[in-house]
């Protein structure tokens, strides 16, 4: 009715309130750095392509804002992963940039969760290949980890009756 003024409908929800981005350019944004592996600056480049001006700076806050923001959803998964009692594991070397040259850093994938679900697929970086990433990330784990033939899971086999390692087979068959 006339009394009642102009009518506005609320925003649909986001993962940041009142942003600029909408939550389509985020995901866009997100794609291009971590399936794509693309620089914050090869992003700024494609937007100009298209007449959408943003900072390296305005970028690197909002994908910053964004892993702040899914923390509690990681968390949820990295639970729920942890309770499943199976674990597929493994890890893939990966190339740090350092102020001149590049360091072999590693990307650990962890796959589990409820059998009749699709599976959470939780990834953790580590600046090395130290058993002890392994060792804190699987502490609160009890049940079967399937993984190549990398020490630290024979160590956490040996170490806890509450665990139990077994290689893929490629690596029991060596």
């Amino acid at each position: 009715s006339p009394k009642d003024g102009v009518l506005c409908p609320l925003m649909p929800d986001s993962i940041i309130p009142s942003s600029r981005f909408h939550v389509s350019l985020m995901a866009w944004i997100c794609i291009q750095k971590f399936i794509f592996h693309m620089p914050v600056y090869r992003i700024v480049e494609m937007l100009a392509n298209d007449n959408i001006k943003v900072s390296k700076q305005t970028l690197c806050n909002l994908i910053k804002t964004l892993g702040q923001r899914v923390q509690p959803l990681y968390d949820l998964m990295l639970e729920q992963l942890l309770a499943s009692g199976i674990i597929y594991s493994d890890d893939t070397p990966v190339k740090l940039q350092q102020k001149i040259k590049c360091k072999e850093a590693r990307i650990w994938a962890y796959v589990g969760g409820n059998p009749n679900a699709p599976p959470y697929h939780i990834y953790d970086f580590t600046t090395s290949r130290e058993h002890l990433h392994v060792l804190e990330f699987l502490k609160e784990f009890k049940g079967i980890i399937h993984a190549d033939a990398y020490q630290v899971y024979g160590k956490l086999d040996s170490a806890s009756d509450a665990v139990t390692w077994c290689a893929c087979w490629a690596h029991g068959r060596r």
